[in-house]
This record gives C-alpha cells, sequence and structure tokens, in this order.
C-alpha cells in the first residue's frame, strides 16, 4: 500500500489557457490553425530548455479543451483551446518564491501566445488570475 511520502502538504495549483483557433487579423486569413500536438511540442521544448538552464520549469498536464465565449457582435463562439494545469511540486520546487513561479508561467503563457499568433492568455496561480494581453 503507498503511503504519503510529502511534509508539505500545501498546494499550489496553476494553469495556462491559451486558444488553439486563429485570430480575426487579416493575415490570418487562409492560415490553418495550430493543433494540440503543435502546443505538447511548444510546452515540452519549453521545459526542456527551463531545465537544461537551470530555471524554473513546471510539469504539468495538458488537455485539449473548448473555450466558449461571446464575440464582439454578441455571437456565441467555441474555440479548442489548450489547458495546461498542475501543482508545484513540494519535492522539486518547494524553494521557489511564487513570484519566480509567476515569472516562469507568465513567460509560458507568452510564447505560446505568441506562437499560436493570439492576442490574450490567461494564467491562474493559486488565487491570482492573470490575463494577458496586446490591449
Amino acid at each position: 500500500m503507498l503511503k504519503i511520502i510529502n511534509n508539505d502538504k500545501s498546494c499550489r495549483p496553476f494553469k495556462v489557457i491559451v486558444g488553439l483557433g486563429l485570430g480575426f487579423s487579416e493575415s490570418n486569413k487562409g492560415t490553418k490553425p495550430f493543433g494540440f500536438h503543435d502546443a505538447e511540442r511548444m510546452i515540452g521544448k519549453w521545459l526542456e530548455s527551463q531545465r537544461i538552464s537551470g530555471m524554473t520549469y513546471l510539469p504539468g498536464l495538458l488537455d485539449y479543451n473548448t473555450l466558449e465565449y461571446v464575440n464582439s457582435k454578441g455571437k456565441a463562439v467555441a474555440e479548442p483551446a489548450l489547458l495546461y494545469e498542475g501543482e508545484i511540486d513540494p519535492f522539486y520546487c518547494a524553494g521557489i518564491s511564487d513570484e519566480k513561479i509567476i515569472k516562469a508561467l507568465i513567460e509560458l503563457a507568452s510564447i505560446l501566445a505568441e506562437k499560436l499568433k493570439k492576442t490574450r492568455a490567461r494564467v491562474i496561480f493559486c488565487d491570482k488570475l492573470f490575463i494577458l494581453g496586446t490591449n
């Protein structure tokens, strides 16, 4: 039988949410939308580069979802989206400050948004929400 092995029982959850649908700019017309595997590769490369350089890296679960919202014209929109989430591991990240974790999450969300041609991304850390955007 497994037993509890962590002394620190505190939980510091995180989420990064980025749409996978193409934005509405003229430069995106005729462009193929990004897929889940594109995002998977981007996150994997980020994790590897963070680990190699000794920076904060945050393993998590990647899931494909649908982002539901209403656009500026009042129309309901369903857009494919990625959700990257996890908890800060007390074994590997115990000494890392919340500020460093937030910085790493914002960096990851910014990289994903830029490469996926999005103007917004969301980062949730514990009880804080950071909406990243170009406006």
